[in-house]
C-alpha cells in the first residue's frame, strides 16, 4: 500500500483497574496485562503493513496529578521495565528493525519521581536509537494533557504566521517536529468505555481530545472490551471495518 493511504490510528486503552478488580487482583496486575495487550496490538499493527502511526495514550498528565503516589509510583515502575524490554529485546529484532518509537506528551511531571526520571530516560534512549527508521512509528502518550499539547501547537503555527482559521489543519506539531509528515488519524479506538455514558460525559471528551489537532474525519471506536481482554483479532476487525468504511465513502455510498 502506498504511503500516503497508510493510516494513523490512536488507543486508549482503558480498563485495566476494572479488569484486575473484578479478578481479585491488584491494580498494578491489571496494568501488567493491559500492557502485554498493548504490546500484541503494536506486533498486529507491524505486521498488518498498513498502519503508518499508532498512537498509545499510556498515562495522563492529569493521571500524574491526581492518583496516590505509590499507584504512580507502581506505574512508573511497571512503564521503565516495560521499556527497558522494548530496548533490550524488542526493538532490534529482525522483524521490529524498522519501528520507530516516539514520545508525545510532556516530561517535567514524571522527572519529579526517581523512577519517573528512568522512564523518561528509556524513552529518550529508545527515541533517538530508532531515530532513522522508516517503518511503522509507535508513539506513546506519556504525561501527555490535550489542553496542553493545542496551546504549544498554536503556539508554534504563529511564530509562522498562520491565521486562526487555519489552527485545526496544524502541519507542523510535534510529529513533524521529528521529522514525521502529518497526517489526520484515522481511528481512535478506547477500550473500557461504558456503553451508557452520554456523548457529553467527561469520558466521550476526553476521547474527542486525544489527538485533537490531528483530528480530521476522524472515526471513533469505543469497545466495552477491557483493555486486558482486547485482542489483536478485534484490532483486525476495526482497521478492516474502517477501510471498508473509507471504501464506501469513497464509492459515494
Amino acid at each position: 500500500m502506498a504511503e500516503s493511504k497508510k493510516l494513523y490510528v490512536g488507543l486508549i486503552p482503558d480498563g485495566n483497574r476494572r479488569w484486575a478488580k473484578a479478578k481479585g487482583l491488584s491494580a498494578i496486575k491489571g496494568h501488567e496485562a493491559g500492557t502485554e495487550s498493548v504490546k500484541k496490538i503494536f506486533e498486529c499493527a507491524r505486521d498488518m503493513q498498513i498502519i503508518r502511526i499508532l498512537a498509545a495514550w499510556g498515562l495522563s498528565r492529569k493521571n500524574i496529578e491526581k492518583r496516590p503516589t505509590l499507584q504512580i509510583t507502581g506505574l512508573y515502575g511497571l512503564l521503565e521495565s516495560t521499556l527497558k524490554d522494548l530496548r533490550d529485546n524488542w526493538m532490534d529484532k529482525t522483524e521490529n528493525r524498522d519501528v520507530r518509537l516516539v514520545h508525545l506528551g510532556e516530561q517535567d511531571r514524571m522527572n519529579r519521581n526517581v523512577l519517573g526520571r528512568q522512564v523518561v530516560t528509556r524513552l529518550n534512549e529508545i527515541a533517538e536509537h530508532t531515530r532513522d527508521r522508516t517503518g511503522m512509528i509507535i508513539a506513546l502518550c506519556l504525561d501527555y494533557d490535550p489542553k496542553i499539547e493545542r496551546r504549544k501547537a498554536s503556539r508554534l503555527w504563529h511564530e509562522r504566521g498562520a491565521p486562526d482559521d487555519e489552527l485545526y489543519f496544524l502541519n507542523d506539531l510535534y510529529l513533524p517536529r521529528q521529522g514525521i509528515p502529518f497526517q489526520p488519524v484515522d481511528l481512535v479506538i478506547r477500550t473500557g468505555e461504558d456503553e451508557k455514558k452520554s456523548s457529553s460525559d467527561d469520558r466521550s471528551h476526553h476521547t474527542n481530545e486525544f489527538l485533537h489537532e490531528y483530528r480530521d474525519g476522524t472515526e471513533d471506536r469505543p469497545h466495552s472490551i477491557l483493555m486486558p481482554d482486547y485482542t489483536p483479532d478485534h484490532f483486525v476487525q476495526d482497521i478492516r471495518e474502517l477501510l471498508h468504511l473509507k471504501t464506501q465513502r469513497r464509492k459515494g455510498a
